[in-house]
């Protein structure tokens, strides 16, 4: 017998499986923060902007990785930014873009 692969739709997952990613312009201020959050209960930023276009650049970038199964824990998202970083000419991240806030 061969195992079947199967896709579900986002209403067919459980609340485990859903990947939310968003950006986010901070209140009051004129930055714009990338952020996944792989479970519930927990929110890793990918990284802070001053323009809007470059941090959907980088949530576009995210998904393209996390569609090639490139991206499924927290750990696959350090290596996706070290990568992201070393071969543009964004600004470093700092302590604040690492955290993971439970």
């Amino acid at each position: 017998m061969v195992p079947r692969q199967t896709t579900l739709t986002a209403s067919q997952k459980t609340p485990a499986q859903l990947i939310i990613a968003c950006v986010v312009r901070q209140y009051g201020g004129t930055q714009y923060r990338t952020s996944v959050s792989l479970a519930p209960g927990n929110l890793i930023c990918l990284g802070t902007h001053e323009d809007e276009q470059s941090a959907n650049e980088l949530l576009h970038l995210f998904w393209e990785a996390q569609g090639k199964g490139q991206i499924k824990t927290a750990e696959d998202i350090t290596l996706f930014l070290d990568l992201h970083y070393a071969e543009t000419c964004l600004v470093p991240r700092t302590e604040a873009d690492m955290s993971i806030a439970a």
